[in-house]
């Protein structure tokens, strides 16, 4: 068994190689099936929920060694284009004149784009099976095609012959050259009117989609080597992309090309805009088809476990565990007796509950709250409630597969760490880590949770540009909500598990700009229920559960959410300590009135035992 490195240590999917990748990726398209076929389409979710690990797996390297298949019997050819760390987004261009500023911005992203796409051509093709008489002639052919669409575009410079003995990878790497040439036609316009109070004249090239980057991609397709299918364009984080250039990426997408050339865009749920540099909008499912990943794992929580449970064998697997996700993340078996033996008096009828719970998982999940519920007292006591197991861990992880891999990283480390001081202090050598203790389990859980509640919320505050503090009022409607759901669980209503507000009407313009923030970092987690009149849905904001051990909540289930007008969202964002008091004065006040009308609390007189 090899335990010298750490089964869930997570690097970036750039980081990775093509070997590394397809042993770690576990195939989540059957879940996502518009990613991976014809069309344009939008990959929404927040960051950590598996964006760039499926667009790393696309790529031809990946597909190679999964298919077991040539380059031209695949499906189609992907190309990553990353957008987050680019040079992009240039503030000057925004003093130039806008019918301008759509044309260098336009081409940058197709002069960016291109130099990736034959970037990526020169590292495929670069082995013998691409060296044949055909394939050059093919790649020369290809190579005139391209110096005469760079003509057309006004670039006047010279270009150096090919090589007669050029190979189809450094004909590709030559064409990447040029294209590399072509954007710093913009790199150094930008540089000189840096320096200039007025707007100087551009007079170099200018590439644009429809000229350009589409006949280019186009004619890629009919490389005898090439798949027939579409090439896909993975633009990658394209919420980093300035409002022009999200305007002219939006008039690609409105473009009838996807059969040819598909738009595969990731974003963390901060796209600027879906209107175009004409104005219109672009709907799905008409001009796109939209994935969101939060919002179908956390809606299909046993779906998204299955899914965490496959990612964490594989990875135990490949470092030598012969063991499942449960028995590596084993719950606290004191504990889940107690629970156990709750479930058995609510089974039997020994305990009555108010909402008539009886032999369902629902009663099962009803007991583990009731549990919690029953340590009561000062926070202290619920403290001892432990945070432990696979469907904890899946749970808390709140449908974000690196929240999940944090979880475990850190778990490993401290597991190991404290077997190789016990083995210090005995003078013998170190065991194997062969599971995680329980209390390990909850003591990593908790600390993340703290962290993701104040030191990540108060670097998002310090970090806040905006005149009307949204950061700042997120923290104060996250703690009031957490501090809400923890007086109702404690409360003696009969629906105690909630961890969710509804709103009553469509929320004010500000407020929906916290909510948003919210959802964009992952706090929230937005959705659509039937509204209390029934004529319609109103919103759902479903608190992340990632920070349910900060408020002594229970993280795998919930049965009902809090009803909550635009006043009471304005004052939870304004002083949540004032919100949360007020808020368990009115709740225990009508608690009363349940008990006196017969509402009686599950433990009756054996309640804290």
């Amino acid at each position: 068994m090899n335990i010298s490195s750490d089964p869930f240590a997570v690097q970036t999917p750039e980081d990775i190689s093509a070997e590394d990748t397809v042993e770690l990726f576990v195939d989540v398209f059957a879940d996502f099936k518009r990613v991976p076929k014809p069309g344009h389409t939008f990959l929404n979710g927040p960051r950590g929920s598996g964006k760039s690990m499926m667009f790393r797996f696309m790529l031809p390297d990946c597909q190679e060694i999964k298919q077991e298949k040539k380059l031209r019997e695949h499906d189609y050819y992907a190309i990553y284009v990353p957008i987050k760390q680019t040079s992009l987004n240039i503030v000057d261009l925004e003093r130039i004149q806008r019918h301008a500023n759509l044309l260098l911005n336009e081409h940058l992203l197709v002069t960016y784009i291109a130099t990736r796409t034959f970037n990526s051509l020169s590292k495929i093709v670069n082995s013998d099976f691409y060296s044949s008489p055909e394939v050059n002639q093919e790649t020369v052919n290809f190579y005139n095609f391209f110096i005469q669409k760079v003509r057309e575009s006004g670039y006047d410079k010279v270009i150096d012959s090919l090589p007669d003995d050029a190979s189809a990878s450094k004909i590709f790497e030559e064409i990447e050259n040029i294209c590399f040439r072509l954007k710093n036609d913009v790199d150094r316009y930008v540089r000189s009117i840096s320096f200039s109070e007025e707007p100087l004249r551009y007079n170099d090239s200018i590439c644009v989609y429809l000229d350009f980057l589409y006949p280019l991609l186009d004619r890629l397709r009919q490389l005898s080597f090439m798949p027939t299918g579409p090439i896909f364009l993975l633009i990658d984080d394209a919420d980093n992309l300035s409002t022009t250039q999200t305007l002219i990426l939006n008039t690609w997408v409105s473009y009838r090309t996807s059969a040819r050339v598909s738009l595969k865009i990731s974003t963390q749920l901060n796209y600027l805009t879906f209107r175009t540099s004409s104005g219109i909008t672009i709907d799905s499912p008409h001009d796109f088809n939209e994935v969101n990943i939060a919002t179908l794992y956390t809606s299909q929580k046993d779906h998204y476990r299955d899914r965490m449970c496959a990612i964490v064998e594989k990875r135990l697997s490949n470092s030598g565990f012969d063991i499942s996700a449960y028995e590596f993340f084993p719950a606290d078996k004191v504990q889940t007796g107690k629970i156990d033996a709750i479930y058995d008096k609510i089974k039997s009828g020994e305990i009555s509950t108010p909402d008539a719970y009886r032999a369902t998982d629902k009663s099962y999940r009803y007991a583990a709250s009731e549990y919690l519920k029953s340590l009561g007292g000062p926070s202290k006591s619920r403290m001892t409630f432990l945070y432990a197991g696979f469907r904890d861990m899946a749970d808390i992880s709140s449908g974000i597969i690196r929240h999940f891999l944090e979880l475990a990283s850190r778990m490993y480390s401290a597991e190991r760490a404290a077997l190789e001081k016990a083995a210090k202090i005995k003078a013998h050598e170190s065991e194997q880590v062969l599971s995680i203790n329980p209390s390990t389990q909850s003591r990593i859980i908790r600390n993340y949770s703290e962290e993701y509640l104040h030191e990540d919320l108060d670097k998002l505050v310090s970090d806040d540009s905006t005149s009307t503090g949204t950061a700042l009022k997120l923290r104060n409607l996250i703690n009031s909500m957490g501090g809400m759901f923890e007086v109702i669980l404690f409360s003696e209503s009969s629906t105690r598990r909630v961890i969710s507000i509804a709103l009553t009407h469509n929320p004010e313009p500000d407020i929906q700009e916290v909510l948003k923030l919210g959802v964009r970092y992952g706090y929230l987690q937005e959705s659509t229920l039937s509204n209390r009149e029934g004529t319609g849905r109103t919103r759902r904001y479903t608190l992340s559960r990632r920070l349910a051990p900060s408020f002594n909540l229970i993280a795998e289930s919930f049965a009902g959410d809090k009803f909550i007008t635009n006043s009471d969202l304005r004052a939870a964002m304004k002083d949540y300590k004032s919100f949360v008091a007020k808020f368990k004065t009115k709740w225990l006040s009508e608690d009363k009135l349940r008990k006196e009308n017969g509402q009686q609390t599950l433990f009756k007189d054996d309640e804290n035992n």
